[in-house]
């Protein structure tokens, strides 16, 4: 995983990164971004799949949540 961290922080300034959600508290908006690689909105178009980066600041708690109809999964590739 070095080698994607690597990656990610040669292309960072080239991504589209957003900050929040609609529901969202104002405190956790502000300890991550994420960017789709590929997706509906992302620069790789997909209809059916979304793959991207969430990037967390040091210490932070991601509540546990669940989606309707979509699967969820994270890997982590740098960090704790």
């Amino acid at each position: 995983m070095q080698g994607m961290a690597r990656a990610l922080r040669e292309v960072r300034d080239e991504l589209t990164w957003e900050y929040g959600y609609e529901r969202i508290s104002k405190t956790l908006s502000q300890k991550y971004a994420y960017c789709e690689i590929l997706g509906p909105n992302g620069p790789i178009e997909c209809k059916n799949l979304i793959l991207g980066f969430v990037l967390f600041a040091p210490s932070t708690t991601y509540p546990q949540h669940s989606h309707q109809d979509i699967e969820e999964s994270y890997i982590s590739i740098a960090g704790a």
